[in-house]
């Protein structure tokens, strides 16, 4: 898997592989919806280019996938896309969308573009998506994107940004070929 030559396009988005640059949209945007992400939003530029630089690093030995997502039209940043800990037995999704974006379906979007991307570029049996119970946006996203519910009663799960989310999660089976 190397998606660093690859691009996804949908009517409305292109996804495209994380760049260094990137750092500027993640502290720029991170820190206005931190609320149920696990990770710690960056303070400062440092902060945010050892993100992604962490992000790009993983890439290169494959236990991640991750796409910047751009407005199509005006390529302007929305947010990422993707999976990680693609060697574990818990690979998770990635997502997030600037506040700008939200309620204009580009999670959605972008979603399943990336799920299609990798159904055929991934070696996977399960991605799963464990979000915070309060975040109802994931849910209906899950829900609409046909992911199969894997606990009824919330876990309430210590993140390492210190936060205590009480979280969800829905399976995503790669499909049978």
């Amino acid at each position: 898997m190397n998606n660093r030559e690859n691009t996804i396009t949908t009517d409305r988005l292109h996804l495209r592989p994380l760049r260094h640059g990137d750092a500027e949209y993640f502290l720029k945007y991170l820190p206005d919806i931190d609320k149920y992400l696990a990770l710690i939003a960056p303070k400062n530029m440092k902060d945010a280019e050892e993100l992604v630089e962490s992000y790009l690093e993983a890439e290169k030995t494959k236990t991640a996938a991750r796409y910047a997502i751009e407005e199509k039209a005006t390529r302007e940043f929305v947010g990422v896309v993707g999976a990680y800990e693609l060697d574990s037995d818990w690979p998770e999704q990635h997502l997030w969308i600037r506040k700008e974006s939200h309620g204009k379906g580009y999670a959605f979007e972008a979603m399943r573009a990336f799920m299609k991307w990798a159904n055929k570029n991934l070696d996977y049996t399960v991605i799963h998506s464990s979000f915070d119970v309060e975040n109802v946006a994931m849910k209906k996203l899950n829900e609409k994107l046909g992911g199969i519910k894997e606990n009824d009663a919330p876990e309430a799960v210590l993140q390492k940004s210190g936060k205590t989310l009480n979280i969800l999660s829905y399976a995503y089976y790669k499909p049978s070929e």
